[in-house]
């Protein structure tokens, strides 16, 4: 409370606490939303992913606006409802007040950087650049991330310089010091701020109790969803472990001196794979711990079992754990238990500052997010899509081709005039041999 009134707010259920500690990646996504109601206001939430690559809000909480202050207190408080995490990595964007609060209460947490908001900063660098980007990021190996970003420095040297500022620490797969387990963007979050659209609308006390039951349905569906399945593994892995194993079939495997190293050779490319440490040379295998096509080369060679060597987040149990606490609603207000701190206590309600006009329910996208609805642009010159005549250089000679003149395959816009009497477009009525004959006769 500020001045007895309203400020901030959080709101952890032990069945999300629980699902993330004990099933669930130490990967988290934060972000912050606003709301949409009477009473302005940040919502800030904390995601997770399960197996199945589902969202899963960990924690959400309320502030007055998305600063230093309002980020350290919930981070703050979602440390007391985690504890401190071994490996834990924290993805969000590039907001300022993120970087400077998140390291405080989580010390031995790592920052990541949401791939898609960097990327789509380099829209007006040529697609090259965002190509490059994206093999860097996504590269498994440092060697291909060099080579990625050597392209890069060489095509765009402004572009190197300030993703090198940045630290690929925070961006990259390949030099994240943690496990990103596949996650490079903050896409769980905003779904989860789409999802959540017409409840931002609420007061707080609603909002709390419609945010508790989204999430005690998704628990039931989901719960019902991974108790059905007689499978060993989710779906989603067991599919891109049928494709790993199909890719195997042209490699060729060799046993070296160490019985757990052997070596696969995919053409010219050699790839050193350790079943006991579960390592590969590619690093696909260590970085998300699911086998990836070498590994399962030498897995099957040995006649061994594929799903040993899984992690335990991609299998049908953890998902059944994850989702099988219970979440209880909450009693009627006389029912609750007040400590003696809050018994008495009359929290007045936040300054109201409403704007003129009807509030907004979409955010404003940003400039390199293109609206669904937006109509194509074409050009009346050349028919072309994205530009209009104004800047249309089809006028402009280019080689001493003439890019006025209409190509053989396009059609004039104005029909040839025939002629009257015999329907002929090669001359007009007065000089129609028709005519003239019909004269001379």
């Amino acid at each position: 409370m500020s001045d007895g009134r309203f400020k901030h707010s959080f709101i952890a259920l032990g069945a999300c606490v629980n699902a993330f500690l004990q099933y669930a990646h130490p990967v988290l996504v934060i972000d912050g939303t606003h709301l949409k109601g009477k009473n302005k206001g940040i919502l800030f939430v904390a995601v997770m992913k399960d197996g199945n690559e589902q969202i899963l809000p960990v924690a959400v909480g309320l502030g007055p606006i998305e600063n230093d202050e309002s980020w350290i207190w919930f981070l703050a408080h979602l440390h007391m409802a985690l504890g401190d995490i071994d490996d834990l990595l924290i993805i969000s964007d590039q907001h300022q007040s993120i970087k400077n609060a998140v390291q405080a209460p989580f010390f031995r947490a790592k920052h990541g950087l949401c791939y898609y908001h960097l990327k789509n900063k380099m829209t007006k660098r040529g697609k090259h650049v965002m190509m490059l980007f994206q093999e860097a990021a996504y590269a498994y190996r440092r060697d291909t991330f060099q080579e990625s970003m050597s392209t890069l420095e060489q095509v765009c040297p402004n572009t190197y310089q300030k993703l090198c500022n940045i630290g690929p620490v925070h961006w990259s797969r390949s030099h994240c010091p943690v496990w990103r387990y596949g996650f490079m963007t903050s896409n769980a979050v905003e779904s989860l701020n789409a999802r959540l659209l017409w409840v931002r609308r609420l007061p707080v006390c609603s909002l709390f109790e419609m945010f508790r039951s989204i999430v005690e349905q998704w628990f039931v569906e989901r719960r019902a969803a991974a108790q059905g399945s007689n499978h060993v593994l989710i779906d989603g892995i067991a599919l891109k472990l049928s494709g790993n194993i199909d890719k195997r079939r042209s490699y060729a495997v060799w046993p070296t001196t160490l019985a757990t190293l052997w070596e696969v050779k995919v053409g010219r490319e050699v790839y050193m794979v350790d079943l006991q440490n579960r390592t590969c040379d590619y690093r696909e295998f260590e970085l998300d711990l699911i086998p990836c096509s070498h590994a399962a080369a030498v897995i099957c060679c040995t006649s061994g079992a594929i799903y040993d060597y899984v992690a335990r987040y991609y299998r049908v149990e953890s998902l059944v754990g994850m989702y099988n606490s219970v979440i209880r609603g909450l009693p009627r207000l006389e029912h609750w238990i007040m400590p003696d701190t809050f018994a008495g206590r009359v929290v007045l309600a936040p300054e109201i500052r409403r704007r003129a006009g009807h509030p907004s329910m979409s955010r404003a996208r940003a400039p390199f997010e293109a609206s669904s609805s937006a109509r194509r642009q074409f050009c009346t010159r050349c028919h072309g899509p994205g530009h209009n005549k104004c800047v249309c250089i089809a006028h402009l000679p280019i080689d001493g081709v003439d890019l006025n003149s209409q190509p053989e395959d396009v059609p004039q816009r104005r029909a040839p005039k025939k002629c009257s009497i015999c329907g002929s477009t090669e001359h007009a009525r007065p000089i129609c041999p028709v005519r003239l004959s019909a004269n001379d006769i």
